[in-house]
């Protein structure tokens, strides 16, 4: 995978941005998820992906997988790592 983050944030119009570019795999899939869902451009898929993960109301994501439910969470070595204080907590 590589997935290419600039860590430079900018203003642009008063607000933050950040530049992320895909390359490799991930660019591949991505295009991919976009053909298969019918999303007119990649921005929007991306859109659509971020509404998803903001209305959830936990980190569980429950999918129609050939008609099963199928919890989808984050693999640990996504995540951060909890701190040492809030492990003794």
């Amino acid at each position: 995978m590589a997935i290419i983050s600039d860590n430079s944030r900018q203003e642009q119009g008063g607000e933050e941005s950040l530049t992320i570019a895909f390359s490799n795999g991930d660019l591949k899939t991505l295009k991919a998820i976009k053909e298969k869902w019918s999303f007119k451009d990649e921005e929007s898929l991306l859109k659509f992906a971020l509404a998803i993960l903001t209305k959830g109301d936990s980190k569980n994501l429950y999918l129609s997988v050939n008609g099963e439910k199928v919890n989808i969470t984050p693999a640990e070595a996504l995540l951060n790592k909890p701190s040492q204080d809030a492990q003794e907590n």
